[in-house]
């Protein structure tokens, strides 16, 4: 049990004051909660996975992923991590075109918001992979052009793809149980609107 998961059971037991006889039956509900409110991506803890040491990340990348990665990298213009940066790339999967086009549009203004700068006001830029990993563009408007390049429907599509792959992931890790079930069924809705 995680430490968070732990936390939220505590707290939310201890003002509950039942009889102990009634504990095992109030565990079990703060377990449904708390794992049907990491199914719906609240406070649920990331997958652990063991941190490979030595990976050329960027060598992993397939050629299409390598030249989406290199016009980011550009586009960023913050050349700090580079491998890090490259795992993230990957592990957000196979993207299309207008996925990469709107990430490499949000790196560009991102750039120019920083210009040469590392701080600011004593805020330290984003590093490459802490960008990526945050999902960041997702803060920025597309540009004219992207829209253009990048119609709202194939935005949406590719958005849709990531998160279906995203919630794989998840259950392929996910323990049995209502909070698995629960991401099964959100799958089955998710692939269902992206065939309709």
């Amino acid at each position: 049990m995680s430490h968070t998961k732990r936390s939220f059971i505590q707290a939310k037991f201890e003002p509950l004051r039942i009889k102990p006889e009634q504990w095992p039956e109030a565990l079990e509900r703060l377990e449904q909660g708390w794992d049907f409110l990491s199914a719906a991506g609240y406070g649920a803890a990331k997958p652990h996975e063991p941190r490979e040491t030595g990976v050329d990340w960027y060598g992993r990348l397939s050629g299409a992923e390598r030249a989406a990665f290199d016009r980011f990298w550009k586009a960023y213009g913050y050349k700090k991590g580079k491998n890090n940066a490259a795992m993230v790339w990957h592990r957000l999967g196979e993207i299309d075109a207008a996925t990469a086009e709107i990430i490499i549009q949000a790196a560009t203004a991102e750039k120019r918001q920083w210009g040469k700068e590392e701080t600011r006001d004593g805020i330290a830029r984003k590093w490459p992979q802490g960008w990526l990993s945050e999902r960041r563009w997702e803060d920025h408007e597309p540009s004219a052009d992207t829209a253009k390049t990048a119609p709202g429907a194939a935005v949406k599509r590719a958005n849709l793809v990531n998160e279906i792959n995203g919630l794989k992931t998840l259950i392929a890790s996910a323990k049995p149980g209502p909070g698995r079930e629960a991401m099964e069924a959100k799958l089955a809705a998710l692939e269902a609107q992206l065939r309709g």
